[in-house]
């Protein structure tokens, strides 16, 4: 149980970390240490639940063998659904928060039209004045999708940080439950 707090925590700490960046954030002090709390949750529960799940087939190789390429399958399957979930979560939520930026995009918004103003000065000193209003439009576009996918990213990470919470909540429920159990049934934990 204490591996699987300590491993949940860690991803909670990670999710967390990375749900609350900020396009000022600096790598090595923000994202770095999310990094390493989320591989210390990977090697700290995938260990725990690969000895944890073998524990009993130690002795019967050809059992032992089989439960090995299960794991490995559905590994491999929830690989797959993970990544296609966070795509998906990504997609919608980066879509949502795009729509929601492009609503302020309309050309009575006094800071657009400040900003296409200053963009258009500055790409006509380094090209002609024909082409920099297009080229300022598109970075505006450029920020605008860029914002959208951070905030998509940091919603994200949010639910991960839910997830984790909650599979914390169960782990340290479980506990108690059996902890429980044995002192009703006045046998010794094992």
């Amino acid at each position: 149980t204490r591996y699987y707090v300590v491993g949940f925590a860690a991803l909670l700490v990670s999710a967390w970390q990375l749900s609350t960046l900020s396009e000022a954030a600096h790598p090595l002090l923000s994202v770095l240490p999310a990094l390493l709390c989320n591989g210390a949750f990977i090697i700290i529960v995938l260990s725990t639940t690969a000895m944890q799940t073998f524990h009993k087939l130690q002795h019967d190789e050809t059992s032992f063998s089989h439960a090995n390429q299960v794991k490995n399958i559905l590994a491999q399957f929830g690989l797959a659904a993970g990544t296609a979930l966070a795509t998906l979560m990504m997609q919608w939520r980066s879509s949502f928060h795009y729509e929601r930026l492009a609503e302020s995009l309309n050309p009575s918004n006094p800071a657009l039209r400040s900003t296409l103003d200053q963009l258009t000065q500055f790409f006509t000193t380094n090209d002609s004045a024909a082409t920099a209003p297009r080229l300022a439009l598109a970075q505006v576009a450029f920020w605008l999708n860029q914002e959208a996918t951070l905030l998509g990213a940091l919603d994200y990470f949010f639910a991960v940080s839910g997830f984790a919470t909650l599979c914390l909540a169960m782990v340290v429920i479980g506990h108690f439950l059996r902890s429980w159990q044995v002192n009703q049934s006045g046998q010794r934990p094992t």
